[in-house]
């Protein structure tokens, strides 16, 4: 790889981070389509995931005190739990059931946690 095309996959990435830091989307998705035009696949695809992880990662600790850890915690106990359910060995019919079912309770759980606070209500009626 020429220092020049290094270069400007740098620039695109800085650039693309920046869209994603102000709009809060599309740097990703723009950063992805650039990098297939320029490399193979594998390559775009690994490159691609290491530049999010770093840009994540910086805007995680740099807002990590407006986390809502309680949001977070459910989210990552549906993770959890649709981890070991695709790790079972079941009929595919049924697994994609099972991770559809664990997908619906987790965005259940979100919404309760997060439309509450957007809403301004107790959740109780």
């Amino acid at each position: 790889m020429s220092a020049t095309l290094m270069l400007g996959l740098l620039a695109t990435m800085v650039a693309t981070a920046f869209l994603s830091g102000i709009f809060g989307m599309a740097g990703g998705l723009i950063l992805m389509g650039v990098l297939l035009a320029i490399l193979p696949l594998p390559e775009a695809m690994a490159l691609h995931a290491v530049t999010q992880m770093a840009s994540n990662g910086w805007r995680g600790l740099l807002w990590w005190r407006h986390i809502r850890w309680r949001a977070a915690a459910t989210f990552l106990g549906g993770c959890a739990l649709a981890f070991l359910v695709s790790n079972m060995n079941f009929p595919h019919t049924l697994f994609y059931f099972t991770l559809l079912l664990c997908c619906a309770l987790g965005f259940i759980a979100l919404y309760r946690i997060a439309g509450q606070h957007w809403s301004g209500t107790s959740g109780n009626r």
